[in-house]
């Protein structure tokens, strides 16, 4: 789809501000002059069919694992922590590595239990065996016995020959009835046509994909048939890479990837403590 004006972001994102400067200047990356009030909540959704209430603000940690410093990412993280963020989106290849390591050592440091958070990572692979092996590095760096969803990773192909025996989703039930994942996903950073047809071929129980004013694909059929399914649906890509901030604010851009009905969580990629602030300002208002 093209690109979407100011005019039609304000008609689409139901509920969002579309009025004026939210959070400072747009296209100003400076932090914000204050820490969020503390007394302001996250609020929560029930997360599709899993059974599970989360708090609509979840994280992206495909940055976290890009930045120089393990004891600053993991003090960003802690900080999402502390403001009730309990939904962690990673990656075996993020950071090569470092963000499921970071990820696992904040919820360590944390002193919170693990049921508390969701923990979602992905493998590429496409054969079962290579794809429990990833498992199985994956849990050493997030130093856990399971995660909460473990997820075919961008999905860009015709989804059928994944149903086959011998393939990532017989790893991934195998992984389930061993108790070392919770929940099986599938996410996609293109594709719809594929997604959808992922979605009516395997009953998965949650699903990662791109929204905001510039890559709306996924609001047309695929949305309305993972509601209709029950899906537990999460954005990633809300900034648009940082594009989008200089015409909408991060109030805006987030409050428009939660709009849809049957969207329950947005996952910003963040990789600064202001960057928490400013995300958990605009979710919990």
């Amino acid at each position: 789809m093209g690109s979407m004006t100011r005019r039609d972001f304000c008609a689409v994102a139901a509920g969002a501000v579309c009025s004026g400067n939210v959070l400072g200047l747009k296209g100003d990356h400076s932090p914000p002059p204050e820490s969020p009030q503390r007394a302001a909540v996250l609020p929560s959704i029930e997360f599709g069919r899993t059974g599970l209430s989360l708090p609509r603000l979840g994280f992206g940690c495909g940055p976290i694992g890009n930045l120089a410093d393990d004891r600053e990412a993991i003090d960003i993280l802690l900080k999402a922590i502390s403001f009730g963020v309990r939904f962690f989106d990673t990656s075996y290849t993020y950071g090569d590595g470092l963000s499921e390591r970071r990820v696992g050592a904040a919820i360590a440091e944390s002193g919170i239990a693990r049921s508390e958070f969701f923990v979602a990572t992905k493998t590429g692979k496409k054969d079962k065996a290579s794809a429990l092996q990833q498992l199985a590095v994956s849990l050493r760096r997030l130093q856990m016995e399971y995660v909460d969803a473990w997820q075919v990773h961008s999905l860009t192909y015709d989804p059928e020959p994944l149903f086959q025996l011998g393939t990532v989703i017989e790893a991934m039930e195998v992984a389930r009835a061993e108790g070392r994942i919770r929940f099986i996903g599938i996410t996609s950073h293109e594709a719809p046509a594929n997604m959808i047809r992922a979605i009516e071929l395997y009953p998965f129980d949650l699903v990662l994909i791109p929204l905001s004013p510039i890559r709306r694909e996924y609001l047309g059929e695929f949305i309305p048939l993972a509601k209709e399914q029950r899906l537990g649906v999460v954005i990633m890509k809300p900034f648009g890479h940082g594009s989008l901030f200089r015409e909408f604010t991060t109030r805006q851009l987030l409050q428009f990837a939660l709009s849809p009905p049957g969207v329950h969580i947005v996952t910003p990629g963040l990789d600064a403590k202001w960057q928490v602030d400013e995300a958990f300002r605009a979710v919990a208002g």
